[in-house]
């Protein structure tokens, strides 16, 4: 899990967007290295404020808790963890606003289901698949592909149409 409370002024990830290489490091290896640089480049530029980090999960359901704090230059959370063994899936939320500017103050509770994503950086199409990189790259989408594949259509799971998980993010005051 790896991410950064930042502004309007940087997107470390979106669907239709080509992944940067912290995002296809995080989606394809679970490595963290490349987009906690990724952060502090954008930190250094002033769009982005705390670099938020935490582990996985390494059993389906588990959960895992990162407390962080957050300010109103920094209104927004981006966050993604890879989902292991993929060949470049992951989930995550990007540019999720905590702040909401009508009311004028946090918001107490936001939960988002997650979809899963495909990065468009490797051509595995299983969950098992070997490394084999997409040339050239494609962008990052919701994981559909065939019945025989994958259980996944539009990021959701092919029969039930549930998400994968869920980000819960609460104000501590």
């Amino acid at each position: 899990l790896i991410g950064a409370t930042h502004s309007e002024q940087v997107i470390f990830w979106q669907p239709g967007q080509l992944a940067n290489i912290g995002i296809e490091r995080v989606a394809e290896k679970g490595d963290k290295l490349v987009m906690l640089a990724v952060v502090v480049i954008a930190k250094n530029e002033g769009t982005a404020d705390f670099l938020l980090s935490g582990d996985g999960i390494l059993l389906s359901p588990g959960m895992v808790e990162l407390e962080f704090d957050i300010n109103e230059n920094y209104p927004l959370v981006t966050l993604v963890s890879r989902l292991a063994p993929s060949p470049d899936w992951f989930v995550g939320v990007h540019g999720l606003a905590l702040f909401d500017r009508a009311v004028g103050d946090w918001k107490d509770s936001v939960s988002v289901d997650l979809l899963l994503y495909d990065a468009g950086t490797d051509d595995g199409l299983r969950f098992t698949s070997v490394d084999a990189d997409t040339r050239p790259p494609g962008i990052i989408a919701p994981l559909t592909s065939e019945a025989s594949n994958t259980d996944f259509v539009d990021g959701l799971h092919r029969s039930t149409g549930k998400h994968v998980g869920r980000m819960v993010f609460t104000r501590v005051k």
